[in-house]
């Protein structure tokens, strides 16, 4: 093990009362940047997508299965979810796959 990486480890297991590995920190490490990857490539989603949503601005119905949802299309969500303006103003996201589109 690299002299700095045990000198990691043995300043985070004299800090807590648990005994890490080389494993332990590398697994750690390994999901923090998985995380801020997938953060990173849907930040801008919305923003670069927003040019090309025909639906924005429509009045639309969505069909979610038990019931249907009217509203105005407001865009999308950085997760790539559609945005439902309700008429009582809550802004609903609603993932394509429970979802259709009704043609009024």
């Amino acid at each position: 093990v690299d002299e700095s990486i045990a000198e990691t480890i043995g300043i985070l297991e004299d800090s807590t009362t648990q005994n890490f590995s080389m494993y332990d920190i590398a697994k750690i490490v390994a999901l923090a940047i998985l995380e801020t990857v997938r953060a990173k490539s849907t930040e801008n989603l919305a923003r670069e997508f927003s040019h090309y949503d025909w639906l924005s601005g429509k009045d639309i119905q969505i069909d979610v299965g038990s019931s249907v949802l009217s509203g105005i299309a407001s865009g999308i969500a950085n997760n790539g979810e559609l945005l439902l303006k309700l008429k009582t103003g809550e802004i609903k996201q609603i993932a394509g796959l429970e979802a259709s589109i009704i043609k009024k």
